[in-house]
């Protein structure tokens, strides 16, 4: 370059040009950042709505800690960020973090101006911040807000607009309530019969829109917490229950175990648990457990006629089955009273009619058996006939001993007075015709007295009145056979 003035004076120098194409910039970088959606924090992030500033849309996410409120890292990629002046990659020399507001809610103790965290280009934009102060109130109807800010620099070390995130911060079960199942309670203190129970219910409110509601049944709240090949067994077994799917609300289920190894002999009482949840293992939550309590009906619901369980009757339980055992008889549904068996007379009507007239009979047959028997003794004992202490006076003694029965069964001692009176009469009458020979008398067949005898004390007849009244039809047996 060559200078000079008026006079011809000059002047030479030299003038070097050179360009710089990273300080030859004409533009500002851009911020972006976004969350980086890992699977194990994923479903705790949510979208709630966005904050308008300077006209522009920021989004406000919602993090809910981790169970017990343990703080919870969260990654962000600010990969996205440019340059247009960059000849090449994104141009962004240097990013700038800054977390402002983050402090628990209600505590105005915190730094102003934030935490600032500064990343060269090597970091390709990632960066991670721990969640820990919840910035909620308990009730939920108030928060704060924690904002993080990013601002991003070229080579030319221009600087981009700031770009903004918000966050809540709440705890584990915020804004989710406990479940509201509506159970039916129809089997507490009912008698059941039947082989199954039920219980069914509706899911009222608490399952938010998560559908994650479950109940499971069972009748030993210890089969809740059993392993799930036990779970397995006796889910087979039908002793527990589960819903298959979670439950939303308004939903309803129905849930059903069987009954068929609980019933013996005897009226128990039994209950059945119910276990109500959300979540599934290991992250339930809200676990409530309610109980129903029921009695079943000894040998599901089957009942005995009052006069089979007065003839000494009674269900017993044999190898896990209700079994009858006494005199009568159960016959496809039907109960049979007792009959005896007697393929040759009529000793069986004779049976039937059992009261005081076969009583009445007994000693009528025992006055005149012992009539014949003193008759029988010979002329050397006539002494015997005399009243007082004659054959005569045992009759008087056994005509005592049948009142005393009568009263013992409930008889009016004037009533049962009446009886004896009138048959010892009837005795004494037909003595004349006892003390004619009695060589045409049948014998008694041992073998039937004793068939007799003890159908009488198996039925609850002391040994003397059982006696009689098997001497009694043994011999109206031995004269049907003549």
């Amino acid at each position: 370059l060559i200078l000079h003035d008026a006079q011809g004076h000059s002047r030479v120098i030299s003038v070097t040009v050179e360009t710089n194409d990273v300080y030859a910039d004409a533009f500002r970088p851009t911020a972006d950042a976004e969350i980086d959606m890992r699977d194990d924090y994923a479903e705790q992030i949510e979208f709630l709505k966005t904050n308008t500033i300077q006209s522009k849309e920021w989004d406000v996410h919602q993090i809910r800690l981790n169970e017990n409120n343990a703080p919870l890292t969260v990654y962000f990629d600010a990969g996205n960020s440019s340059d247009e002046d960059a000849l090449d990659g994104n141009g962004i020399e240097r990013y700038e973090w800054k977390v402002l507001f983050d402090a628990p809610y209600g505590d105005d103790d915190f730094d102003i101006e934030g935490h600032e965290f500064v990343q060269t280009a090597a970091s390709d934009g990632l960066f991670a911040y721990t969640f820990s102060n919840l910035t909620t109130d308990a009730s939920g109807a108030s928060n704060t807000e924690i904002r993080i800010e990013l601002v991003v620099f070229d080579g030319a070390d221009k600087f981009s607009e700031k770009h903004r995130m918000y966050f809540v911060v709440v705890p584990n079960d915020f804004g989710d309530d406990e479940p509201d199942v509506d159970i039916n309670f129809d089997l507490n203190n009912s008698r059941i019969v039947s082989p199954t129970i039920t219980v069914s219910g509706t899911v009222l409110s608490g399952a938010e829109s998560q559908n994650d509601v479950y109940v499971e049944i069972a009748f030993m709240e210890e089969s809740f917490t059993a392993s799930a090949i036990e779970k397995f067994n006796m889910e087979n077994d039908e002793t527990w229950a589960k819903t298959k799917v979670g439950l939303g609300d308004g939903d309803t289920f129905s849930l059903t175990l069987s009954l068929e190894d609980f019933y013996t002999n005897k009226s128990v009482s039994q209950r059945v648990f119910i276990r109500i949840y959300e979540g599934q293992a290991p992250d339930e939550r809200h676990v409530i457990v309610k109980w129903q309590e029921f009695q079943l009906a000894a040998c599901q619901g089957l009942e005995a006629p009052a006069e089979a369980e007065a003839a000494g009757g009674e269900f017993v339980f044999i190898d896990g089955e209700c079994e009858w055992s006494g005199a009568w008889t159960l016959v496809d549904g039907e109960w049979v009273e007792p009959q005896t068996t007697n393929d040759e007379d009529s000793s069986e009507s004779a049976l039937a009619g059992l009261g005081i007239p076969l009583m009445v009979g007994a000693l009528v047959l025992l006055i005149l058996v012992g009539t014949m028997f003193f008759l029988r003794r010979g002329d050397g004992e006539e002494k015997d006939f005399a009243m007082g202490d004659s054959a005569f006076g045992g009759v008087i003694d056994q005509t005592e001993q049948y009142v005393q029965q009568l009263i013992a069964q409930g008889y009016p001692e004037e009533t049962a007075r009446a009886y004896a009176q009138q048959y010892s009469a009837q005795a004494a009458a037909a003595a004349p015709a006892a003390a004619a020979p009695a060589a045409a008398a049948p014998a008694m067949d041992n073998a039937v007295y004793q068939q007799y005898y003890q159908q009488f004390t198996a039925q609850g007849y002391d040994a003397q009145t059982a006696a009689a009244y098997a001497q009694q039809y043994a011999l109206q047996y031995a004269q049907s056979q003549q």
